[in-house]
């Protein structure tokens, strides 16, 4: 339950501001229970930047299987959070680490996805500041 001196998140008739993670969807994803999407940002935060170093190494080192794996395992928080293409980026580089037929391609997807993320932790970083 929110505490009578914390700011509520942005309620979901005020305009969104542009980005990659849409709040107003998230906000829905979770009945608007502004303690349980504060706690869920935080666990995004505190996991997502070490999970895409992870693959970032296990790419540097052609480990193909390694990167489909650490894909597969950022999906469930992209289903929390949700970010603009996202899920498919990640899904599509998945697929491509599984078969690993187009290796050489591989690096380049990580750091895309790397950088979507990036993106997508500073808006929340940003979103979280706003709301203390």
């Amino acid at each position: 339950m929110q505490q009578p001196d914390e700011k509520p998140l942005r309620h979901k008739d005020q305009e969104p501001q542009p980005g990659v993670v849409d709040f107003n969807h998230l906000r829905k994803l979770l009945f608007n229970d502004t303690d349980y999407i504060k706690e869920m940002l935080h666990e995004f935060l505190a996991v997502m930047p070490a999970n895409m170093q992870e693959m970032r190494a296990a790419a540097a080192r052609q480990q193909w299987g390694q990167v489909a794996f650490l894909a597969h395992r950022l999906k469930s928080s992209l289903g929390i959070v949700p970010i603009t293409h996202a899920m498919e980026m990640t899904k599509h580089l998945e697929e491509k680490a599984e078969d690993a037929a187009e290796a050489r391609l591989i690096p380049g997807k990580v750091e895309n996805l790397a950088a979507l993320l990036e993106q997508a932790c500073n808006e929340i970083r940003a979103e979280m500041q706003r709301e203390h």
